[in-house]
């Protein structure tokens, strides 16, 4: 379903996730998308990682490392919990510490790298039925390179099924829904 813009296309893609795990967002950058989500879900289960420094390597063109380091103080958003830090240094330790699956993951980590870690960490715990936004997916140059080639190598190694739900015609944003979370990685 194609929306006006990324507002309809989270406010959207929210509706459909399943309740009583939890709801992730890798990027948070100054706690718009992750105030959002923490409203609609009203659970406590909301979680955003960010290093809130700005990007750790150069994304694209007119996005260098540094980039969304202009944060300030961390945000405070009623109803979820910032974990500050690299993905790679914190999510492991984040998982350990909270069990249960993840029923909302928001992938705002424009590097390929960072949303390979993400799904790598992430994607065992998602459900059928979870849904997975992700903020540049598609609709800027070579952006076959990014969260979406990540996302395409998650599904093929680990025979995730999804569908599409929505994405922002004029913008970057996709959501898909888990119809069979695949296998496991391989031990």
């Amino acid at each position: 379903m194609p929306l006006p813009n990324p507002q309809a296309t989270l406010e959207h893609a929210l509706g459909p996730a399943p309740t009583g795990g939890m709801a992730l967002e890798f990027g948070v950058y100054r706690g718009g998308t992750l105030r959002t989500i923490a409203e609609h879900r009203g659970d406590g289960r909301v979680y955003g990682f960010d290093t809130f420094t700005g990007l750790p390597q150069t994304w694209r063109q007119g996005f260098p490392a540094g980039a969304f380091g202009d944060v300030g103080e961390l945000p405070q958003i009623p109803g979820a919990e910032l974990v500050p830090g690299l993905f790679d240094d914190t999510l492991g330790e984040f998982l350990a510490a909270h069990p249960g699956p993840v029923d909302f993951l928001h992938v705002d980590s424009d590097l390929y790298s960072s949303a390979v870690t993400v799904l790598a960490g992430v994607g065992p715990r998602l459900r059928r039925g979870s849904v997975v936004l992700f903020d540049e997916f598609f609709n800027f140059p070579e952006w076959q390179r990014d969260e979406a080639r990540a996302w395409w190598e998650y599904v093929a190694a680990h025979g995730v099924r999804y569908s599409y739900l929505c994405y922002t015609y004029d913008n970057e944003q996709v959501a898909v829904r888990i119809d069979e979370p695949g296998t496991p990685p391989p031990s």
